[in-house]
């Protein structure tokens, strides 16, 4: 005959490791959506002229004020002159 244990012995060890792993799910997903969702918006822009440029535009949806900042697109070295300048579009109402 089988050896059986009593009631409520290792059942309490997997109820926590389900609700360990429950939750490292649930953060991973919480960070991950955290990561994603502010570059979104910035994805959704379209840059008018040479990205980078000081000339460069862009059109926002006005869903979000003040529109977000786009990642920086320069290079920042020790040394200026090996440095890569970078300016971010200027936000412009879209054209009727």
């Amino acid at each position: 005959m089988a050896e059986t244990k009593p009631s409520g012995i290792g059942n309490h060890q997997t109820n926590r490791d389900t609700k360990r792993k429950t939750m490292n799910r649930t953060l991973f997903a919480a960070v991950m959506l955290t990561l994603i969702a502010p570059a979104s918006p910035a994805l959704a822009q379209v840059v008018n002229g040479t990205p980078g440029s000081p000339s460069a535009t862009t059109t926002i949806d006005g869903k979000q004020l003040p529109a977000p900042n786009p990642p920086f697109g320069g290079v920042i070295k020790e040394q200026a002159l090996k440095s890569k300048a970078w300016w971010a579009p200027r936000v412009m109402p879209p054209k009727q």
